[in-house]
C-alpha cells in the first residue's frame, strides 16, 4: 500500500549550516507547495509514493529581488525521501547547485477537517506592495467554489476553488487575472481554510503560481 503524502506540514529545510522554517500543504493527489518562512522562497511540487518511498519534482521561486544558488530567480529540482503517512516526511531536495535536506511534521488538527465550500464561501480582502504602488484585491468565493473579484489596478479576477479530497482540508485553486494592456495571466495553486478560533477571523491560506516565473503565498482573513 502506498503512503499518502497529503497533509498540512511544518518543519525545516537545511542547507549546510543554515536551517529555514517551512510551512506547506500537500493534497492527497501529491500536488502541493512549501513556503520558506525564513527567506520567502516558494516551492511548488508534485510527488508520488511507492510504499513509503516518496519522489517528485519541484519548481522554486525566489523572493522578489533575490536568486537561488543556481543564479536564477526560478529553479527546478527533484525530491526524494520517506513518507510516514499522517506523521511526517523527511528527504532531500536537489538542484543543479546541490542538495538540501528537509524534515516536516504532519499537523493533524489543521488537515483532518472535511472540505467545505459552504464554510469557505465569503468575502476576502488583502493588500500588497506592487512595485512602487499598493494594490488591494477584493474577491468572493461562492458556495460552489466560484471566485470573482477585482483590484485597485482595474484588474478583474475569476476562477474556482475545489476540494482535492472531500475528507481533508486542501483545495485546488485556478485563477485568471485580466488587467488593462491587456495583460492576461492564469494561475493554479493549493489552498487550505482555517475556521475562526479563539476570537480570530477565519483564514484562507493559498499558494498560486503561473507555472513559470511568478508565485505568491497569501494568508487572508475572511471578512465578517
Amino acid at each position: 500500500m502506498n503512503a499518502s503524502p497529503g497533509g498540512i506540514y511544518t518543519g525545516t529545510l537545511n542547507t549546510g549550516t543554515v536551517s529555514d522554517d517551512l510551512l506547506g500543504i500537500v493534497g492527497e493527489n501529491g500536488d502541493g507547495f512549501f513556503y520558506d518562512n525564513t527567506n520567502g522562497a516558494i516551492y511548488r511540487m508534485k510527488v508520488t509514493t511507492m510504499g513509503n518511498a516518496l519522489s517528485g519534482t519541484f519548481r522554486g521561486f525566489a523572493p522578489s529581488g533575490s536568486v537561488f544558488a543556481t543564479g536564477s530567480s526560478v529553479e527546478t529540482g527533484t525530491i526524494s525521501g520517506t513518507d510516514v503517512q499522517r506523521s511526517g516526511i523527511t528527504g532531500t531536495a536537489s538542484t543543479s547547485a546541490g542538495s538540501s535536506s528537509f524534515s516536516v511534521q504532519y499537523v493533524a488538527s489543521h488537515y483532518e477537517q472535511a472540505a467545505s465550500l459552504s464554510a469557505v464561501a465569503g468575502k476576502y480582502v488583502y493588500t500588497f506592495s506592487n512595485g512602487p504602488t499598493t494594490d488591494t484585491v477584493t474577491f468572493t468565493v461562492s458556495s460552489t467554489g466560484v471566485i470573482t473579484g477585482s483590484d485597485t489596478q482595474n484588474c478583474s479576477v475569476s476562477g474556482s476553488l475545489s476540494p482535492i479530497n472531500a475528507a481533508y482540508n486542501a483545495y485546488s485553486v485556478a485563477v485568471h487575472s485580466s488587467c488593462p494592456g491587456p495583460i492576461n495571466t492564469s494561475y493554479t495553486g493549493i489552498a487550505a481554510y482555517e475556521p475562526a478560533q479563539s476570537g480570530n477571523a477565519p483564514i484562507l491560506t493559498f499558494e498560486y503560481d503561473d507555472g513559470s516565473t511568478v508565485a505568491l503565498v497569501r494568508q487572508i482573513n475572511k471578512q465578517p
